[in-house]
């Protein structure tokens, strides 16, 4: 997706916050994907604060979601 491809610089210049920003969008629209790469982002503070809760909080939502 747009927000992966902005962290990790595949066809465009890097910008891991607007990544982010975008895995957000597609985590709060209900996509399972983009909640486990917030989850992730969140633990490894990759364009955004590092969170070992928020990482927790989606990551537990991405896996109610996988059900």
């Amino acid at each position: 997706n747009y927000g992966h491809m902005l962290q990790n610089g595949l066809g465009t210049a890097t910008d891991a916050e607007a990544g982010f920003a975008w895995l957000l969008r597609a985590a709060e629209a209900g996509d399972i994907d983009g909640m486990e790469n917030v989850a992730g982002a969140y633990r490894d503070g990759f364009g955004v604060a590092q969170s070992a809760e928020q990482a927790d909080l989606w990551a537990a939502r991405a896996a109610e979601a996988r059900k």
